[in-house]
Formats: structure tokens, C-alpha cells, sequence
């Protein structure tokens, strides 16, 4: 996007129309009712659950540009020599309640996006430049449980020669059922078998030689091998640091559990990072905002730092009373 301004979208200015990979357009809503003023994470949200629902090879996301965030939307398969068609994105108007001004869109309306990797990155000593870990398989290994969320290997031998795990995501492209084409997240692997992670999919085509393509990728983070026993409040969260090894294996680590949020009228805020050893084990500090949207950081000592006004949307930091430490907060309001 280029200039989205959240807080004008409206019920009845607020959508957009995908076309992936060349396919028929797709009305995407963005305004969620169940926040009280539209954000940009709210519009993500939104978005990103509609993509989910209808398996849209696409993701949401925000996206920093010089001193604010914008909207992006990016293709789940960058294009490559080899496969069976060209992996795109248009954006069009819809039909009606169009939020194309509104969301920074009508500058990059009709116009065919065709996406590739980008730049290398360095890891341990090793330089990738080719995007996630990649396997491409097709109906010689794999079929469709019709009716089902099952993805079945050719053998039990055939499917030790792939490193798949839950989280990984799934991409099938060119079953014998438009329907079945799509984005899934797999949920489980058997000896097999694939599971994808939607109980509301039951598979109703095949996959056909030479049309059809499957490719697993690892490039998100295992969300499925959680388990919380963390004792958070209802209304609390916890934090996660992401990272990628060597192999391009992506892994996730527990940062800290953060009880409780800071929310009122037209007012949201959110720890999004935290200087590393600020708060060790066992440690407690405490963020707190004044009616004068002064914000304040009190360490595990008990001892309060500077106040920061926030009292506009952007991102703060607030210190502790030492300042070699930090906080970044967002404000979205």
C-alpha cells in the first residue's frame, strides 16, 4: 500500500479484489467489527483470516516504510524455472464498498505482480540465496484422500525419503478439483500420510500427472508443537523469538510472559521487543500507562524510569531507570 489510513476505513468502504495466479477475483473485506476502531493490525488480521479460510496462496503483513507502517501482500511461492505456471497478484477494484483509496491500493491497481527471491542471506557461515526449504512432489508420491484431509504417500518408504514435520505448509497445485488447490498448514505426519490442519476440508479431486504439483515448505514456525503452561493471564500473551538455522530449519524460542494488555477507547498498546537480559528468570517488570498517556517502566527492582508520552500512533521506547536497557512499544490508535 501506499499511504493506508486505518482509521477512515468504514463498513461501507473497505474491500478489495485478489486475482492469484491469473484465477477469478476475490473480494477480501478488511473491516473486523469485532475491534472498536480500525487498525493496521486489525486490517491485517482480517485479511489474513479470509486468506486462511479459502486456502489463498497469499499472506498479510505490515511492513515499515521510512517512519510508518504500510500494508503488503505477498504470494506463499516465489517463482522459479521449473514449475507449471507463473505465481502472481492483481489487485482490482470490486464490485461494490470498494476501500481501494482508503487502504493505499489505487496506485497499485491493475497491475500484474509476478514475485521472485530476493536477496541472499548469510547463516553460520552459509549462504542461501533460494527461499525456505523446498520439496516438490507430484502424483507419483502422492494422492488425495477424497473426502477427507488426508494426503497419502505412494509407500512408507517412499515417505522416509522426505523431511516433513507439523507446521510445515502444503501448497497443491492442479488437482483434478480447483477446490482442492491451495495453501494448507499440515497438522500431522504418519508413517504415510499427511494431515493437513482444517477440519472443515474434505478433498474431492486428484492429483494428475504432469498438471499437478505439491510443494512443502518450511518456512513458518512450528506453531503446532506449542504447549502452554505458562500460568498468563486471560488477557495476556507471551512472547517468541523466530530463527532460522544453517539447514533453513526454523525454530522459535520463549522470550517472556507478559500478563495482562493495555487497551482502552481508541487506544491499544503491545510490547513488540525487548532489550536481550533486561528481565531474567523469575524476574518481574511493570509497564504503565498515565491518563495522560505517560508511559513508564518499572525494573525488576522496583525502581520507575523516565515517562514517555505516547499519545499519538508509532512505535516508543521507553528505558529503564539505568537506560542501558529498553522497550519497544506500539501504538496503534
Amino acid at each position: 500500500s501506499s499511504g493506508i489510513s486505518p482509521q477512515s476505513i468504514t463498513p461501507d468502504n473497505h474491500v478489495f479484489s485478489i486475482s492469484i495466479d491469473s484465477g477469478d477475483p476475490i473480494d477480501i473485506d478488511t473491516y473486523d467489527e469485532d475491534f472498536e476502531s480500525p487498525s493496521l493490525s486489525s486490517i491485517v488480521h482480517k485479511i489474513n483470516t479470509q486468506f486462511a479460510d479459502m486456502h489463498l496462496n497469499c499472506l498479510a503483513y505490515k511492513v515499515r516504510v521510512g517512519t510508518c507502517y504500510e500494508l503488503a501482500i505477498s504470494h506463499n511461492v516465489p517463482n522459479f524455472n521449473g514449475d507449471i505456471k507463473d505465481r502472481t497478484i492483481m489487485i482490482t477494484a470490486p464490485d461494490e464498498l470498494s476501500g481501494l483509496d482508503r487502504l493505499g491500493l489505487l496506485s497499485h491497481s491493475d497491475i500484474l505482480y509476478f514475485g521472485e527471491a530476493s536477496n541472499a542471506f548469510h547463516i553460520n557461515g552459509y549462504v542461501h540465496t533460494d527461499f525456505g526449504r523446498m520439496q516438490i512432489l507430484n502424483s507419483d508420491q502422492l494422492t488425495l484422500t477424497i473426502g477427507t484431509t488426508r494426503i497419502s504417500f505412494s509407500s512408507a518408504e517412499e515417505a522416509a525419503e522426505y523431511d516433513v514435520r507439523s507446521g510445515d505448509i502444503i501448497v497443491i497445485t492442479g488437482s483434478s478439483e480447483s477446490v482442492d488447490d491451495g495453501t494448507y498448514r499440515i497438522g500431522e505426519v504418519s508413517s504415510e500420510a499427511i494431515y493437513v490442519d482444517d477440519d472443515s476440508v474434505a478433498f474431492s479431486g486428484a492429483l494428475v500427472a504432469d498438471t499437478s504439483v505439491v510443494y512443502i515448505m518450511r518456512c513458518t514456525i512450528p506453531v503446532g508443537e506449542l504447549t502452554f503452561t505458562e500460568a498468563v493471564l486471560p488477557d495476556g500473551s507471551i512472547m517468541f523469538d523466530g530463527f532460522i538455522d544453517e539447514d533453513k530449519n526454523v525454530f522459535f524460542k520463549k522470550r517472556m510472559e507478559i500478563d495482562g494488555d493495555i487497551v482502552a477507547s481508541g487506544f491499544s498498546l503491545g510490547v513488540i521487543d525487548v532489550s536481550r537480559n533486561f528481565i531474567k528468570k523469575d524476574q518481574v517488570a511493570t509497564l504503565s500507562v498515565s491518563t495522560d498517556s505517560v508511559l513508564t517502566l518499572e525494573d525488576p527492582l522496583g525502581v520507575v524510569g523516565e515517562g514517555v508520552y505516547v499519545g499519538s500512533s508509532g512505535n516508543y521506547k521507553v528505558y529503564s531507570s539505568d537506560k542501558p536497557v529498553d522497550i519497544w512499544k506500539e501504538n496503534e490508535k
